[in-house]
Parts: structure tokens; C-alpha cells; sequence
């Protein structure tokens, strides 16, 4: 990967944002009626709620970590890291940068962005 010494490279994840309507349907007068056999349904949410139910927050976070696995698990083999080598660097880089007093530059140049 080639970078200017000035650029940066910013993961920031996988994530979503859903709308919910049910309060703004409800003040222009529009009843939502919601048929559904079983438990739970998260696609008819955004209209009947104004927030997702535990159950679809569990879901999702679920499909995103999956996601997220199989995407650092694809980097760490193309670029032959160390199993769970990503994770660490997430979790270590706020003492990272502490140890170079908050300065990107230097802590590129330090290498202490490897996970080796």
C-alpha cells in the first residue's frame, strides 16, 4: 500500500442506520396494522416503533461482528498478520499514541502501527 506521508487510513467498521416512523406516521393520522406469526420481526419496525427491539439490536450486532471477523480475518491472511493481529491494534492504539505524544506522524514513523 502506498500512502503520502501526510494521509491516513481510517477503519471505521461496519454499520447502519434505520429510520423509524411511527411517531411522524401517527401525527399525519396513519394507523399501521402489522400482521406477523411468531415472535418477533424486525422489517416492520421502522412503522410501528420509534426504536429497534432488543431482539434486532441483537441481530444486527451479530451480522456486523460476523462481518467484521471475515473481513479482518482476510486482511491478517492476504497480509500474513498474526491471527487476531487487527483486534490487538484497535484495542492497543490508544497507548500507542500516548507513548508519542498524540502524534501521528511519529508514531507511523516508529512502525507502531504493526501487529507483529
Amino acid at each position: 500500500m502506498l500512502l503520502h506521508p501526510f494521509g491516513r487510513v481510517v477503519l471505521q467498521g461496519f454499520g447502519g442506520y434505520r429510520n423509524y416512523y411511527r411517531d411522524a406516521l401517527e401525527s399525519i393520522g396513519v394507523t399501521v396494522n402489522v400482521f406477523k406469526v411468531g415472535r418477533y420481526k424486525s422489517a416492520v419496525e421502522p412503522f410501528s416503533q420509534n426504536e429497534p427491539s432488543e431482539e434486532a439490536r441483537r441481530d444486527e450486532a451479530a451480522l456486523l461482528g460476523d462481518l467484521w471477523s471475515q473481513y479482518t480475518s482476510a486482511v491478517e491472511t492476504a497480509r500474513r498478520l498474526p491471527v487476531g493481529g487487527i483486534a490487538r491494534l484497535i484495542d492497543e492504539l490508544p497507548q500507542r499514541f500516548a507513548a508519542v505524544g498524540g502524534d501521528s506522524q511519529n508514531w507511523r514513523s516508529r512502525k507502531s502501527w504493526s501487529t507483529h
